[in-house]
């Protein structure tokens, strides 16, 4: 039971980097930052130098995506894989609550439902933000 929930949840992340890799490396740059502004609420410029980090960036999701599917494919062979990935998983989740505690202003509103909800939950004033 355990590995086959652990094959649904790599299974979905790899599906998850996938998609977003194969949306910033074939969609102009101007798209990807206005669907970073809608998922993440993130407001970005559409420049030479977002072009070339975005790209750069997607491939590293690519990768990343890639070796969870291999990862879900068969867990107890491909084990060593799982300690790099839940090692990038933790960063990133941590990064993104150092994101919201540090750099988010309450006169920042988003429009992103995940990063209002986070900055609603660790503000100490959580009342004057609503």
């Amino acid at each position: 039971m355990k590995t086959r929930m652990f094959r649904i949840v790599t299974g979905i992340a790899a599906a998850y980097h996938i998609f977003l890799a194969a949306v910033c490396l074939l969609c102009p740059v101007d798209t990807v930052v206005k669907l970073v502004d809608i998922a993440f609420g993130v407001a970005l410029q559409a420049n030479p130098q977002f072009a070339l980090i975005s790209k750069f960036t997607s491939v590293y999701m690519l990768v990343f995506g890639v070796m969870l599917l291999v990862l879900s494919s068969e867990p107890t062979r491909y084990r060593a894989l799982a300690i790099p990935a839940l090692v990038l998983f933790w960063l990133r989740f941590a990064n993104r609550i150092i994101f919201f505690l540090f750099n988010y202003s309450s006169e920042q509103r988003s429009t992103s439902y995940v990063s209002r909800s986070l900055h609603l939950a660790w503000h100490p004033d959580r009342h004057a933000c609503l």
